[in-house]
């Protein structure tokens, strides 16, 4: 997702310092009513409400009525607080109500039993610079791209100073820049809200009024809103591998904004669902935004490949057809499938198919022609390691044992291991399974690539003593191990215990 580069500074001049009265109010005829209602709903009467301006004129103040209500008529143009009072009763306030011309407005305080001398944040600057630090806190850690970081201080913010628009607006980001769209709408819509409001209010010394800046900005990010979670919605689409919906989705974006990743992500869509021209017609459109962007003319190039290889891609059917039939155990029928799609693709793109076809002569009881068509998919895919070992095994398994070691011996069959490390490991596993001709063959392989080689002449020294009888070259090998070459103690105390034994039994 894009990313909603918006952060609001937060502005340090409170409501009441950098929102003043330039001009005298315009006289009208609005009026108000505040209903008092306890937790559970029911009138509070008896309850100071005061009505308080913001900008320059006096409070006006009364009690709420046996049904909970105050009134007051023959208002001024303004934007007003409203707060309530009663003894037993936390402070109730509203914030803000805008009156013009001969506005009728209701609102609701909403008075909850507790300290009745508690103070709102309005009159209470400690608690308004500790709102300011924690919403400070919260943009650090958007600017920072830490966005679920930053929800903790702007919420705590915000419920220190429940009526700052910038605490909203922030919040609003960081919802929106972790897909969280329905509370960042909800954000939003608060923090314009109380934008429209403020924003009407004339600025100290008859300036510019902060919050229009702001109240632009929320419509930026307001306007850029469905674009940008339509973009999100085409991402997870292709990241689902749903690339008709994907590419649905990118279309009517690209309808708005000509963004070259667009283009790019199109085009992967496209080529998945192997619509390989209209792939590379989006790329082209990438490149002239984009011009010397790698990956772009890289995605053009496979896509290009693919194309040009469309027949082999339509001859995956067949291979996945001879798959069945081979799982199924028909033999004969997979290699039919086989050798008819092997004349349809280029030779280069054949590896996989040859390995095909020397499995399924394997299970035929064809080991000539098998082995041949495992080298013919070796030579076409050198790099893969995989049709190596499983030539080595088929040989193991047709008891060509010099065969397999040769292989084993190639550093392309080894892999990630070295060379003698894979053929140690195929002496230890042919040892453990009885044949400890093939074995000892391995070991000796490995002594001859390293000389030095400790579990070499380990393994190679027990399997002569308890394998072969042979007493002198085990003797050999395992007095080396012992005088220092060998590292594992297990190895060295069960070495010592077989030269001590054949110490005792030597003439």
């Amino acid at each position: 997702m894009a990313r909603i580069t918006s952060i609001h500074p937060l502005r340090v001049a409170l409501l009441a310092a950098a929102l003043v009265a330039g001009a005298a109010p315009l006289l009208a005829d609005s009026k108000l009513d505040v209903q008092c209602v306890d937790a559970s709903g029911n009138p509070v009467s008896g309850a100071k409400v005061i009505l308080q301006v913001l900008g320059p004129g006096k409070p006006r103040e009364q009690k709420s009525d046996g049904k909970g209500k105050a009134s007051y008529g023959k208002l001024d143009d303004g934007v007003y607080r409203v707060v309530g009072r009663k003894d037993g009763f936390e402070p109730a306030f509203y914030e803000f109500v805008s009156l013009k011309g001969s506005a009728q407005e209701t609102v609701t305080l909403q008075f909850k039993a507790g300290d009745d001398k508690k103070q709102l944040y309005f009159e209470n600057q400690a608690q308004q610079q500790k709102a300011i630090d924690l919403l400070n806190e919260g943009i650090k850690a958007l600017q920072a791209g830490k966005f679920a970081d930053a929800e903790k201080p702007i919420r705590e913010s915000i419920e220190l100073y429940p009526s700052n628009p910038d605490g909203y607006f922030n919040l609003a980001i960081a919802y929106l820049q972790q897909q969280k769209w329905d509370p960042g709408q909800e954000a939003l819509k608060k923090a314009s809200a109380l934008t429209d409001v403020l924003a009407e209010m004339p600025a100290q010394g008859g300036g510019a009024n902060p919050y229009q800046e702001m109240k632009q900005r929320i419509q930026q990010v307001s306007a850029k809103l469905p674009h940008i979670k339509l973009r999100s919605e085409a991402d997870k689409e292709l990241a689902a591998k749903r690339f008709d919906e994907a590419v649905a989705k990118y279309r009517e974006l690209l309808q708005s904004e000509k963004d070259p990743d667009l283009y790019y992500n199109m085009a992967l869509a496209l080529g998945n669902t192997r619509k390989y021209d209209e792939a590379i017609a989006a790329l082209d459109e990438g490149l002239k935004l984009k011009p010397q962007e790698k990956a772009f003319s890289d995605l053009k190039k496979q896509l290009t490949d693919f194309k040009q290889n469309e027949v082999l891609i339509q001859g995956q059917k067949a291979l996945d057809e001879g798959k069945k039939l081979y799982d199924s155990g028909d033999y004969a029928g997979a290699l039919k499938k086989y050798e008819a799609l092997l004349p349809t693709i280029p030779e280069k793109n054949q590896a996989s198919v040859w390995y095909q076809i020397a499995a399924a002569q394997a299970q035929l009881k064809q080991p000539d022609k098998a082995i041949q068509a495992f080298k013919k998919a070796m030579e076409l895919a050198p790099a893969n390691a995989d049709y190596r070992k499983t030539l080595a095994q088929y040989y193991l398994t047709e008891k060509r044992y010099q065969e397999a070691l040769d292989l084993y011996s190639d550093p392309a069959s080894a892999g990630s291991q070295a060379v003698d490390q894979a053929l140690l490991a195929l002496g230890e596993k042919l040892n453990s399974q009885g044949n400890s001709e093939v074995a000892q063959l391995a070991f000796e392989r490995v002594l001859a690539a390293n000389p030095q080689h400790a579990e070499a002449h380990y393994e190679l020294g027990m399997l002569l003593y308890y394998g072969k009888k042979n007493d002198k070259r085990a003797k050999e090998l395992l007095t080396k191990y012992v005088g220092g070459l060998g590292t594992k103690k297990d190895h060295v105390e069960n070495a010592k215990t077989v030269l001590v034994v054949i110490k005792k039994r030597s003439p």
